[in-house]
């Protein structure tokens, strides 16, 4: 519809905090005038869920715990990751 921005949404398997490549990418695109989501993991489990920095909106969706380095832990928490990644995508974009 007229007058709303278009959206995008970027899905990392990582921290933002950690991360100044994800924040420019994100940033670079907000800046030509997109909403933009990015659905990310959590540094700190007590760390909020939902929060915006710098215009952009953090969706951060899940801690990742040091015993993930075990493939199978890893690819288990990857899935996971993925499914609450579509969910909160979905949600929010329609």
């Amino acid at each position: 519809s007229l007058g709303k921005k278009p959206k995008a949404c970027f899905v990392y398997y990582m921290k933002f905090n950690s991360s100044a490549i994800l924040y420019r990418e994100a940033k670079a695109v907000a800046d030509k005038g997109y909403d933009v989501d990015i659905v990310c993991l959590r540094d700190e489990p007590s760390e909020p869920i939902c929060q915006e920095f710098d215009g952009l909106k953090l969706y951060r969706i899940q801690a990742r715990p040091p015993s993930e380095q075990q493939t199978g832990v890893y690819v288990f928490r990857l899935g996971l990751f993925l499914v609450k990644g579509k969910y909160c995508n979905t949600s929010r974009l329609e």
